[in-house]
């Protein structure tokens, strides 16, 4: 109900929320469902965008060009590692799917 910025505060709760749920998932790993944990853990990709909408909108060094290099620079690297990772996992699935396969043929 802030009548600062509502949108960019919006945008700081959200990301606290999704932080919260992500952080403690990881010190329960152990006592949650592999499943659970992997979906939970997925919230932090959006959590890296929203937190980057609350930074851009709210932040008072968000016109430094410092800030937005470094901004752009995290972003793009976060990105291009998200791309990579699901390129690997795609090979490895598909990897694993053939050799399951060729097993399943092969035995009698």
């Amino acid at each position: 109900a802030s009548a600062w910025r509502p949108l960019a505060v919006t945008w700081g709760v959200i990301a606290l929320y999704l932080l919260v749920a992500v952080e403690l998932t990881s010190l329960g790993k152990r006592f949650l469902p592999q499943k659970l944990w992997r979906r939970v853990h997925r919230l932090a990709f959006p959590l890296v965008l929203v937190t980057s909408l609350h930074g851009a909108q709210a932040g008072t060094d968000a016109g430094s060009p410092l800030y937005r290099v470094l901004s752009v620079g995290v972003l793009t690297t976060i990105l291009v590692l998200t791309m990579v990772r699901l390129v690997i996992g795609r090979r490895a699935r598909r990897r694993n799917a053939a050799a399951a396969t060729a097993a399943t043929a092969s035995d009698p």
